[in-house]
């Protein structure tokens, strides 16, 4: 035929039922799941580099360093702040601070003069 458009009625033209229409868009279905999941795959490659990156960065100055090292400070820490409460409560409050004083209203009125 004359005019290059589209021509109905074809004869080798494929017969469009509800079951072609179905299997047509099961294949598109899944050509889009494909794609996806390719994209999906690059950029959880691309965000385990980016992740890979990031933790050589931060970890660098601390290459050399032991991680007890960092346990141990931080042991020592506490156990320095415990004794300096205790020996705080012991020679220097002595029982000034208690939870009864609290519910104490005298000292009430002096923390909360608005009240």
């Amino acid at each position: 035929g004359a005019g290059g458009g589209w021509h109905f009625n074809q004869p080798d033209a494929p017969e469009v039922t509800g079951a072609t229409i179905k299997a047509a868009r099961q294949v598109v279905m899944a050509d889009e799941a494909a794609e996806d999941a390719a994209k999906a795959a690059a950029d959880a490659e691309e965000h385990s580099a980016l992740t890979q990156a990031i933790v050589a960065r931060i970890t660098a100055p601390f290459a050399g360093t032991n991680p007890v090292h960092y346990a141990l400070i931080g042991f020592g820490a506490t156990i320095l702040i415990i004794l300096l409460f205790y020996f705080a409560e012991k020679f220097w409050l002595q029982g000034a601070l208690n939870l009864q004083s609290l519910s104490d209203p005298e000292i009430a009125k002096r923390m909360y003069p608005m009240f």
